[in-house]
């Protein structure tokens, strides 16, 4: 009798692990040469760091309210696939950091991930057809919706069709509302439809589904460019508008916030008082701390002629130094990282400044990487062989240096003088037409 009940009991154990097992999502995985030993698994805000078995395998499981996206992070890695996980459903990811383009994703869903292909190279090809107004790209953005929807439909997973629909609908609002990106690529101006002047006016700024889809951070970019002219954003006009116009005083209090950060955080000087004016007066009294500090930093801390924060960094053969140790001449400064395409790009520039500044003792040309791997950032080097000198920030005090100048985007340049005081902490890049003039300027003041 008691084998009989322990039997029993067992069986309803199993039952419950099965049950259970069913309630969760799973993603298992395997990154190929990877350079650090875990991966981070994003969803929305939250963060879960997976390490890594010997043989480059992880697994991951996550009971969900709902089905949704997770990115997967790879350090080094310059993909970041998204993966679809839905409770009781597998999924497998391979990435191969080398070949970063090549990811394989199979299991349970892997007609979803197929089809997610297919979206992306679907609205990539809508926003590169030629339109004739606001109202055809509309329809066209519509037609390829519903074609969309239609081959979800028959893979006859319930659960995606109704996380596919809701995302396509958010997806045809945030197309309309960044028809302006197409005005501008057209070389027209942002106001020059009526049909799209009408819609974006019609927008509620007061309705917060409107600021978590993206929709009043846009519409503060286009009727900013609408009064300047230019496509080019501007964080100051758009605090303006949101000033004017918008009244809902949580949307006002985040979109104030991330404005006057980027802003202050840009290394402008034109307009810090005013923005900062704004902030205060749109911010409330909990966000206002951080601004006040940036304001403090930009306006005192890192004043022209006031003296450079210093800070450590390190030669490509791992030697530690201060930045006070290279002061001796006018130092131009490239903040940079092989991982940045724009970077990148500025780099033959540098090298035509060096070659054109060559015979000239009283300026010096640095890069200073903000590279997390060093083999990347030393493979590079090796590659290249740049005829200045490179450092790197070490990782676990790049956060600090970043703040200490207030930096929130990189390529970022900067100069100082001999003593190291500030000249200018968002310098011309070497790319910018006027650059020799620039620096001749500095020189020959």
């Amino acid at each position: 009798m008691v084998k009989f009940i322990l039997f029993l009991l067992g069986g309803f154990l199993f039952v419950a692990f099965q049950q259970q097992t069913e309630k969760v999502a799973k993603l298992t995985g395997k990154i190929l040469n990877a350079s650090a030993d875990f991966v981070v698994i994003g969803y929305e805000e939250e963060r879960d760091t997976l390490f890594l078995a010997s043989d480059g395998t992880f697994a991951f499981a996550k009971e969900l309210e709902s089905p949704d996206m997770f990115m997967v992070l790879v350090p080094s890695c310059r993909a970041y696939p998204a993966v679809f996980m839905e409770n009781g459903k597998v999924s497998h990811i391979e990435i191969d950091v080398d070949c970063p383009q090549d990811v394989r994703i199979t299991g349970d869903l892997k007609a979803v991930h197929d089809y997610l292909d297919k979206r992306y190279l679907a609205l990539v090809d809508l926003k590169k057809r030629p339109v004739r107004g606001f109202n055809e790209y509309e329809r066209m953005a519509y037609h390829v919706v519903d074609s969309l929807l239609d081959v979800v439909q028959k893979l006859g997973d319930e659960c995606f069709y109704r996380y596919e629909t809701k995302y396509l609908r958010q997806t045809v609002d945030v197309l309309k509302t960044g028809y302006f990106n197409i005005l501008s690529t057209c070389g027209e101006k942002f106001d020059s439809d009526p049909d799209y002047n009408i819609f974006m006016q019609s927008m509620d700024l007061n309705d917060e589904a409107n600021l978590k889809n993206s929709n009043i951070f846009y519409y503060l970019q286009w009727k900013a460019s609408c009064l300047t002219g230019s496509s080019v954003l501007d964080y100051y006009e758009m605090l303006k508008v949101l000033q004017k116009e918008v009244h809902n005083q949580q949307i006002s209090n985040k979109l104030a916030f991330q404005l006057a950060r980027i802003y202050l955080m840009s290394g402008r000087k034109e307009h810090v008082e005013d923005v900062y004016c704004i902030a205060k007066d749109l911010l409330s009294e909990g966000s206002r701390k951080e601004i006040d500090d940036l304001y403090t930093k930009v306006t005192k801390s890192l004043k022209v002629n006031s003296l450079a924060p210093d800070f450590e960094m390190m030669t490509p053969e791992g030697k530690t130094l201060k930045f006070s140790e290279v002061w001796g001449k006018i130092v131009y400064i490239d903040i940079w990282s092989t991982w940045c395409a724009p970077c990148c790009k500025e780099i033959p520039y540098v090298a035509k400044l060096v070659e054109h500044y060559k015979n000239n003792s009283e300026i010096e040309f640095i890069s200073i990487s903000l590279d997390k791997n060093l083999k990347d950032w030393q493979s590079f080097l090796e590659s290249h062989r740049p005829g200045w000198k490179q450092f790197v920030i070490p990782e676990k005090q790049q956060r600090a240096f970043l703040k200490l100048y207030g930096i929130n985007g990189i390529p970022r340049f900067m100069v100082f003088t001999k003593e190291g005081r500030i000249i200018d902490t968002n310098a011309p890049r070497p790319s910018s037409e006027n650059i020799m003039n620039y620096l001749d300027g500095i020189l020959n003041p």
